[in-house]
């Protein structure tokens, strides 16, 4: 039985390593179950079903805060 982790997790805007932190267990876990190498037993099973009922998405990062132009030219005088 393949679940749907990577397009869930994708939908998410999550990384693998992310997701991996998220669950609790270890990157090559989420490789291998993404893939289809071997499936999620025990507890992990239970997180991956409580994540593929999840429906949030990741927090999006705030956009970086770019600086004024620098003014050119002479200065006043006053």
């Amino acid at each position: 039985m393949t679940l749907p982790i990577k397009k869930h997790r994708q939908n998410l805007g999550l990384t693998q390593k992310a997701l991996a932190a998220k669950l609790g267990v270890s990157l090559p876990s989420v490789v291998n179950w993404e893939n289809g190498k071997i499936s999620p037993k025990g507890k992990n099973l239970a997180k991956v079903k409580k994540f593929l009922a999840s429906s949030s998405p990741a927090p999006k990062k705030a956009p970086k805060k770019v600086a004024a132009p620098k003014k050119r030219g002479r200065p006043k005088k006053v």
